[in-house]
């Protein structure tokens, strides 16, 4: 055990926002092994889309997590 622990408040409740900080956390400091890795991965990075189905955007970790 690496003796870590983690808060995480989304001011507006944005579920998917939340997902995705934890997500990339977990990735940059849990040394996740690959089944790990790609059930992460699949969290860290969402593609929005509008109601057209039109890609316009993303939701990601801003990188630099130490």
């Amino acid at each position: 055990e690496r003796g870590l622990g983690v808060g995480l408040k989304i001011d507006g409740g944005n579920m998917i926002a939340a997902e995705c900080a934890v997500a990339s956390l977990l990735l940059a400091i849990a040394e996740p092994n690959e089944a790990e890795r790609t059930a992460l991965t699949k969290y860290a990075r969402r593609i929005n889309m509008n109601w057209r189905g039109i890609e316009v955007g993303e939701t990601r970790g801003a990188g630099g997590i130490y």
